[in-house]
Parts: structure tokens; sequence; C-alpha cells
């Protein structure tokens, strides 16, 4: 069968680190849109009432790095100001 070697340790290591080294990047984008972009207004797809509190503001910018990084694309949020563009490209 094709998924035979599949379970292979090194796969599975370099799969784990894989994950890994995406989500620090999604955590440390996070934290730089959180000290750069902190206003809602930075963004579109994004309501006062849906970004009113710290773990809002930080579950919305991690949702946006990840949905960059995993090359999903923008998704339902997207940049506006200058800043956020900046720090996205």
């Amino acid at each position: 069968m094709f998924l035979e070697g599949i379970t292979n340790a090194k796969y599975v290591d370099a799969f784990k680190k894989i994950i890994t080294d995406v989500l620090l990047f999604d955590l440390f984008m996070t934290i730089i849109y959180l000290i750069f972009t902190y206003d809602s207004s930075h963004w579109s797809g994004e309501g006062k009432d849906d970004d009113d509190t710290l773990a809002k503001k930080a579950g919305n910018r991690f949702y946006y790095s990840t949905m960059i990084s995993t090359t999903l694309g923008m998704g339902p949020i997207s940049p506006t100001s200058f800043t956020a563009k900046f720090i996205t490209t």
C-alpha cells in the first residue's frame, strides 16, 4: 500500500516540526498584529463588537495569521490600513 511508509519516524518528526514552526510563526505574527494594529479600524470584516476585548482581538489576529501562513487566503478578514498591509506583506 502507498501508506506503508507514512508511519516512518523521520516523516512524523518532520511533520511535527512543520506544525510547530507554523504555530510559532502564527503566535509571533499575532503579537505583531496586536502591537501595531490593535484597533479594529485596521481591518475589514471586523466590527467593534467582534473586536472589543483583548481575547477577541488576539483570536481574530491569530485567525488571520493562520489563514495567511497556511496559504488559504485572507478569508473574511483583510487589512485596510497601510500599517496592517505593510506587516502582512
